[in-house]
């Protein structure tokens, strides 16, 4: 495969205007490609940037991302409780919790970089996650 010198201009600017990244990457066997993972992650407020395209080892494929290294503890445990199974990137301490949570905030994370504002453009952006329940508690 030929470097994309579009996405490798992309991904370098990212870069440079983000706080330093942690890189995770996750097999494709759950069926969610790396636009539905974006968008579940940024729902839940983590920017995502400098995504890795479809990669094929053998007969496993995987896909990945950097996150905020402040939120990269939070990233994996959103991807454990969803049941994706990660690659690499793991963060000590994460583990899948029993439910996803409730999104305590209205907004979702802004889209990084022009393939971030492309993606939001064809998939649409991702909703806050689901917003806190009213009533008792």
């Amino acid at each position: 495969m030929w470097p994309d010198p579009l996405k490798m201009i992309d991904d370098m600017i990212a870069s440079m205007t983000q706080p330093a990244g942690h890189k995770i990457t996750w097999f494709y066997q759950t069926g969610a490609s790396g636009a539905e993972i974006e968008q579940f992650l940024r729902s839940y407020g983590v920017r995502v940037w400098s995504r890795t395209l479809e990669q094929t080892e053998g007969d496993t494929t995987w896909y990945g991302l950097h996150v905020r290294k402040s939120q990269a503890k939070w990233a994996c445990t959103l991807l454990l409780t969803r049941g994706v199974p990660i690659r690499s990137g793991m963060v000590a301490g994460a583990r899948p919790m029993k439910s996803l949570p409730a999104s305590s905030w209205d907004s979702v994370a802004p889209a990084v970089g022009l393939a971030g504002i492309v993606t939001e453009f064809i998939t649409g952006k991702p909703k806050a996650a689901n917003t806190r329940r009213r009533g008792r508690r």
